[in-house]
């Protein structure tokens, strides 16, 4: 019995997409800091479909003790996909920014995403059936004076993520590495980056995607032969290539 592995899948991006492969019937593991929303989620969806199988782990990915935890559990299951989706941002002035807040992002974002990537590399790089795919952002391809930490956290992520997939073709290894990047999606990101309960999408985006267009989004990728899936923020419409940035041969 195989599973799909989703990380930040308490809410968000991560709990649409954990809704998406499930009624594509996969069998999941859920991975979040919060075990009531993720047990509430794993009873949603077997009262769905009780033929399925649902771990969940409740898991602080920015605790790098937790995520080594973490990966000796998951080393115990046979796995399909592994969707790196946790992460959270910093938006404002990086000069006032608490030092501590900036090491837990990093670590959430960057350290331990590689950690997690690399493990799955390592497993499973002569399968051409598994894939990593990781969630960066439109921030990501581009710079943001608005959200310095945060853009340079997903530019990491994009870089990370297209040079593994490049390093394995490279080395004639099928294992399939992608990253999604995502434009502006209605979750409670942007209140918990911002600090302030009162944001709306509504007065500060024009256009926005829900989190169960993303999902379908990142189900799309996974069907597909690319490595990139990126949103164009003008036309709102996932445009699925190979590797985006500029790389040395």
């Amino acid at each position: 019995m195989n599973y799909s592995v989703i990380t930040g899948a308490s809410s968000g991006i991560g709990y649409a997409t954990a809704w998406k492969l499930a009624q594509k019937k996969h069998n999941l593991i859920l991975i979040a800091r919060n075990d009531e929303k993720l047990t509430a989620l794993k009873n949603n969806i077997l009262e769905k479909d009780p033929s399925l199988d649902i771990k969940v782990f409740a898991s602080d990915l920015s605790d790098s003790q937790e995520v080594q935890q973490l990966i000796q559990e998951l080393d115990r299951y046979p796995l399909d996909y592994f969707i790196n989706n946790a992460g959270f941002g910093i938006a404002g002035d990086i000069l006032s920014t608490d030092p501590g807040k900036i090491v837990k992002m990093i670590d959430l974002d960057v350290t331990n995403l590689v950690k997690l990537s690399v493990w799955f590399a390592q497993k499973y790089q002569a399968d051409s059936e598994k894939q990593l795919l990781n969630v960066s952002s439109t921030a990501g391809y581009e710079l943001n004076t608005r959200a310095v930490l945060y853009a340079a956290s997903k530019q990491f992520v994009a870089a990370f993520t297209e040079g593994l997939a490049l390093e394995l073709k490279k080395k004639g290894l099928p294992l399939q590495v992608k990253v999604i990047a995502p434009y502006a999606t209605e979750t409670n990101f942007a209140k918990t980056s911002l600090g302030s309960e009162t944001f709306s999408y509504k007065e500060s985006y024009e256009h926005y995607h829900t989190p169960e267009q993303m999902a379908t989004f990142i189900f799309e990728l996974l069907q597909s032969d690319g490595v990139v899936g990126k949103i164009n923020p003008e036309t709102m419409k996932l445009e699925i290539s190979g590797p985006k940035l500029d790389w040395h041969k």
